[in-house]
């Protein structure tokens, strides 16, 4: 099948780069994208039968088990003030972006559910031209209204879901790669 076959090419980078770590998206693909859905559910499998000598093992070298699984994830303290701000203006926050598709009501995580925030303040120009060089992110997003110093200070923090291996609800690093790997 074809999604064997992705996982396979998925499996057998893992094989060769041997990352600590691997990221992905949420179930929901963060805004129940159906792109980034499938990332998650591919890369989910792949980052397990990586691990498996008995799967795939015509691609790549021998299994490896990466060290972690993260889940990139949305707070839903964000996203309730901006509903918020959204109904103060007469906006619907059902139907918010580019096609009027995306749910806000629908999205986050409560905050003993996300496991890692990752404060990247320090580097917040080499994360907004890269996040620029991604044509299909250009126009701003949802906190151009924002000044810069407001967004840095306030917003310039990645939150994770971690996988593998599982932690409690509660749980909460601030490195990735944080244990001596």
């Amino acid at each position: 099948s074809d999604d064997a076959k992705v996982i396979g090419q998925i499996v057998e980078l893992i094989r060769r780069l041997k990352p600590q770590v691997v990221i992905t998206n949420d179930k929901t693909g963060g805004y129940f994208h159906p792109d980034h859905i499938r990332c998650h559910e591919i890369t989910t499998a792949a980052f397990h039968a990586a691990a498996d000598p008995a799967q795939y093992p015509a691609f790549g070298p021998e299994a490896h088990q990466a060290h972690r699984l993260y889940y990139t994830v949305i707070p839903n303290s964000w996203l309730k003030v901006y509903i918020w701000i959204l109904r103060l203006r007469r906006q619907d926050p059902t139907a918010v972006g580019r096609n009027k598709d995306i749910d806000l009501t629908r999205l986050g995580y409560p905050k003993e559910k996300l496991h890692a925030r990752i404060n990247y303040r320090q580097y917040w120009d080499v994360k907004i031209r890269a996040g620029a060089a991604h044509a299909s992110q250009g126009g701003g997003g949802m906190n151009r209204f924002l000044p810069v110093w407001l967004q840095k200070r306030l917003l310039a923090t990645d939150t994770f879901i971690r996988a593998y291996p599982p932690v409690p609800d509660g749980f909460c690093e601030d490195d990735l790669f944080d244990g001596g790997y």
